[in-house]
């Protein structure tokens, strides 16, 4: 800090912003008038004849205490679907118990529609990762960037990156609301990282009554590039089969895919006595050409 004030018995001191933020992230410093003293060193400042401070008169308590009434400002957000974080930038310290993340929608321009739902996306929870701090940085979950990833005009690049939240969103350390951002008259992101990670398969079902294999990865998929012919069905000792076809059931991108059977397929399966039935020898393999995820990311292969 610094000050502005010409040689006088009357000091102004100028608290630099960082300083601000560190007694604002302490809530035992400057909270109220018995909180607030003044420590000041015998060096800390001279008088005209260069004499120090008189020791004996170092520690004051305050004499007027101004509580800090302003509301934090939103400067600045970055969204990184690769590491599934957002970072909002605040001008002064936020209390992270405070955070309402329900509060925040993602949304593709500067200002859409609430009856466009294809425009936007309002989160349902997040993860605190930082302290009080100017500098929250949440880490998204599988719930939000899920449904964020199906929505193809939603946070693909920069362009359609936008994000509103509510006054309530969080408080600074006095408990001031948050100024808030509309959606009609978002913020655009600052620094936009892309899902470039593959999707990988969590679990499947083999299910001959209903004639169909129920995926789950462990992000949404673009069902729509789904090639049932890279499938390999696996059983006892050197048995196998390759589907020659197969129809998706599940039409919406998602985390969950279900690919019914063809009939040639299932009787060629059902043909093979050593596959198929039991737990036992049914698995499942395929390479990279399988299908993709939402940003064009082939998936993880999977061998029997």
């Amino acid at each position: 800090g610094g000050t502005p004030s010409e040689d006088d018995y009357i000091i102004v001191i100028q608290l630099d912003i960082d300083d601000v933020n560190n007694i604002k992230r302490d809530p035992a410093v400057a909270v109220d008038n018995t909180t607030t003293h003044l420590l000041l060193s015998s060096t800390a400042i001279l008088d005209m004849n260069s004499n120090l401070l008189n020791f004996s008169q170092v520690v004051l308590q305050v004499s007027e205490y101004y509580p800090d009434t302003r509301p934090p400002v939103l400067l600045s957000f970055d969204l990184d679907l690769d590491a599934s974080t957002l970072l909002l930038t605040f001008n002064e310290t936020v209390n992270i118990t405070s955070l309402r993340a329900w509060e925040i929608t993602l949304q593709n321009n500067f200002s859409v529609s609430l009856a466009d739902k294809g425009a936007y996306h309002s989160l349902e929870t997040g993860v605190p990762l930082t302290p009080d701090s100017p500098i929250l940085e949440l880490e998204l979950q599988p719930v939000d960037t899920n449904l964020i990833k199906a929505l193809t005009h939603l946070a693909t690049n920069t362009d359609n990156t936008f994000l509103s939240l509510s006054h309530l969103t969080v408080l600074d350390m006095a408990g001031n609301a948050i100024v808030g951002v509309p959606h009609d008259s978002a913020l655009q992101v600052r620094n936009f990282t892309e899902d470039t990670s593959p999707p990988q398969l969590v679990l499947y079902e083999f299910d001959l009554t209903s004639e169909e294999i129920h995926f789950v990865f462990n992000e949404t998929v673009d069902v729509s590039s789904l090639d049932a012919t890279q499938i390999t069905l696996s059983g006892d000792s050197n048995s196998s089969y390759t589907l020659a076809g197969g129809v998706i059931a599940s039409g919406n991108d998602s985390t969950n895919v279900t690919l019914s059977l063809t009939t040639p397929d299932l009787n060629e399966i059902k043909k093979d006595e050593s596959l198929a039935t039991t737990v036992m020898n049914i698995f499942i393999s395929y390479g990279q050409a399988f299908l993709v995820d939402m940003n064009n990311n082939p998936v993880v292969p999977e061998s029997d």
